[in-house]
């Protein structure tokens, strides 16, 4: 399939776009059901290479478009994912969070911008007002989130985050801190301590999702080291290495849609990654 690079708005709702999206639903890997792994990897992909105000309103009315119409009464978002009634809002609350925690992988004017285009398009019955760091906003400790961190850190890594500290301590040990305090304990996996039931943290309904969000946002920039340690972290938060594979090739057809061709030339893949890394 050969697709063009999105330069006119017009073409993306006439052409390819619909067409691109409807594929990503059959080949996406997932492992649950209802996940919203088929458009959180064309939102992230798009986003990272900077066509968010393009490609938002399409994935948003591509992602609701087989649900049921929104409920006419407007009612406060549940403070909890698993409470959450209204699938429209669902929807809006996977992309924000999706958005939210893509703004430290690449850069928050690039999120927020298509945060701002999300907005623009949901409607009033389907907006989302939760706010999922709010208990770290009141009552958490920066050794509690230094703990959460380490948590989340080390579902990708385990073990080998030893090895990658140890290099940061010499000479980057600012960088080390912000990855664990701030890149895991703030952005990517807040509430690491909590299970999926009592997590305010949509991501947290599906361990996936992680490396679902981190790959789409690092595969576009080619940067070699990170990529192969989220491939192995993928299989290690329980994904098979096929669909490992099968995310790394669908992330590559999304760059090729926003006009970036062979994004996996001279990368490593999943078939790098020794097979320890699919031991618990």
């Amino acid at each position: 399939m050969r697709y063009v690079t999105p330069l006119d708005a017009s073409s993306l709702a006439s052409s390819f776009l619909p067409e691109l999206l409807t594929q990503a639903r059959r080949r996406i890997p997932t492992l649950q059901r209802s996940s919203p792994a088929f458009f959180l990897v064309p939102l992230l992909v798009s986003t990272t290479l900077g066509h968010a105000h393009q490609w938002v309103p399409h994935i948003y009315a591509f992602a609701t478009s087989e649900l049921p119409s929104p409920p006419s009464a407007v009612a406060a978002s549940p403070p909890l994912p698993k409470d959450e009634t209204n699938p429209h809002r669902l929807v809006v609350r996977y992309m924000k969070e999706a958005l939210t925690k893509s703004s430290c992988v690449i850069g928050a004017p690039r999120a927020f911008e298509a945060l701002l285009e999300l907005d623009k398009v949901v409607p009033v019955e389907a907006k989302d007002d939760s706010f999922v760091r709010d208990e770290l906003d009141r009552s958490r400790s920066n050794r509690e989130r230094a703990e959460i961190g380490m948590k989340g850190i080390s579902t990708v890594y385990q073990k080998d985050i030893v090895g990658i500290f140890n290099t940061m301590d010499p000479y980057l040990k600012d960088i080390r801190w912000f990855a664990q305090n701030i890149t895991y304990g703030t952005y990517l996996v807040p509430h690491a301590d909590k299970t999926p039931d009592t997590s305010p943290d949509p991501f947290d309904q599906d361990s996936t999702l992680l490396s679902i969000l981190t790959l789409s946002t690092i595969v576009p920039q080619r940067t070699p080291r990170e990529i192969l340690w989220h491939l192995r972290g993928a299989i290690r938060r329980g994904i098979p290495r096929e669909q490992v594979r099968s995310l790394h090739e669908e992330i590559e057809v999304v760059c090729r849609a926003c006009g970036v061709d062979n994004v996996r030339e001279g990368i490593l893949t999943v078939d790098d990654v020794d097979k320890q890394a699919e031991k618990p």
